[in-house]
């Protein structure tokens, strides 16, 4: 029987930086056993899938977007705000051409917290057991091992095109306790933005509200640190379901702080097509004043602005 859903929760605070998070990135992943869930329509078969994912410019954008924006932030909160138990978990493909992992493995000698773990063609995602990695060499940290056997933390997923604000991790942690475990938060409320990949510049930003939206949903979980397993029903952010199902088995938090997430449409994203209905159609000539006042919180996007375009 499908659960009540929570009612709509209104941020007025933010939360405490002493919770254990843990964020995935699935970044380009090649996994036969699950390619049908990911073969677009301009795909017809397991080779040009690989061979567009796989594809020069389309990875160039991705590893660019990871370390030259998502990491940087996540960075900047980890630093000013001592998120020093947040871990990312990065997936990669076993045969990402060498100069791209060569690029990313950089970026984590460089940040402790990140963690990559590498997929064989003929493995499996293994979403939840890269969580539960992550979350072991975090809590092996701890001094005390005592009280840990049931830790509350919280999962939250994120495409490598897409972004969050400099502030996600505080927005999120507030609701990372013992009382919410079993329960998915998401941030329904964000920007959609327009990319000319060609340039590498955005063209246009709209604001969107989509509950569900895959893009920093998250779930608060339990964790027993010596048995090594989850103490929760699903164990994760990854439910075995579509995203904007979730809601139909399990209670649900709706975060509606404005400005949560960054939902990026370009020519090489992997969803082309999928939400046609919901298109940026048009260029825009001017910058709306709602786009000044969101740059604080993504001051990682102003570099991809028209020089010719005023902006604060």
């Amino acid at each position: 029987m499908a659960q009540r859903r929570c009612s709509t929760i209104r941020i007025s605070y933010l939360g405490d930086n002493n919770k254990y998070i843990v964020g995935l990135i699935n970044f380009s992943t090649l996994i036969k056993r699950t390619s049908g869930s990911f073969i677009s329509s301009r795909e017809n078969d397991w080779n040009e899938h690989v061979a567009r994912i796989l594809d020069q410019t389309r990875l160039n954008i991705r590893t660019n977007f990871l370390l030259e924006n998502t990491i940087p932030s996540l960075s900047k909160q980890i630093n000013t705000l001592g998120y020093n138990k947040f871990r990312l978990c990065i997936l990669i493909s076993n045969i990402l051409p060498h100069e791209y992992k060569e690029r990313i493995y950089s970026a984590a000698q460089s940040n402790t917290w990140i963690i990559i773990e590498e997929r064989d063609v003929d493995g499996y995602l293994d979403a939840q057991g890269a969580i539960s990695r992550s979350l072991q060499k975090s809590l092996s940290d701890e001094p005390n091992k005592d009280n840990l056997d049931n830790v509350t933390f919280s999962s939250f997923r994120l495409d490598d095109d897409d972004f969050l604000p400099n502030d996600y991790l505080s927005h999120l942690s507030k609701y990372i306790t013992s009382s919410n475990q079993g329960k998915f938060v998401t941030f329904e409320n964000g920007y959609q933005g327009l990319w000319n990949s060609a340039c590498n510049k955005i063209e246009n930003i709209i604001t969107s509200h989509r509950p569900l939206i895959a893009i920093g949903l998250a779930h608060i979980g339990g964790y027993n640190y010596s048995a090594n397993g989850f103490t929760t029903e699903p164990a994760t952010v990854f439910a075995g379901l579509s995203h904007y199902d979730i809601s139909n088995k399990y209670s649900v938090i709706h975060d509606t702080t404005e400005g949560m997430f960054f939902w990026s449409q370009h020519e090489n994203q992997d969803t082309a097509g999928k939400f046609k209905s919901t298109q940026i159609k048009e260029k825009w000539n001017n910058i709306p004043d709602f786009v000044h006042a969101m740059l604080p919180r993504f001051d990682f996007l102003k570099k991809y602005f028209n020089n010719s375009m005023d902006y604060k």
